[in-house]
């Protein structure tokens, strides 16, 4: 879809929607991978 010359607010809105979808999980992603990250520094110290 090109975003910049569409006037359809309903498309812009589902457009929008998805990006704040993929971002939201790429958050959540990293957020697991660091939580995974510290653990494991945790467990290797704490030995």
């Amino acid at each position: 879809m090109d975003i910049e010359s569409t006037n359809d607010s309903d498309e812009l809105i589902k457009y929008l929607g998805d990006r704040i979808e993929e971002f939201e999980r790429a958050l959540l992603d990293d957020e697991d991978f660091c939580n995974k990250d510290i653990d494991s520094t945790y467990e290797s110290a704490s030995k």
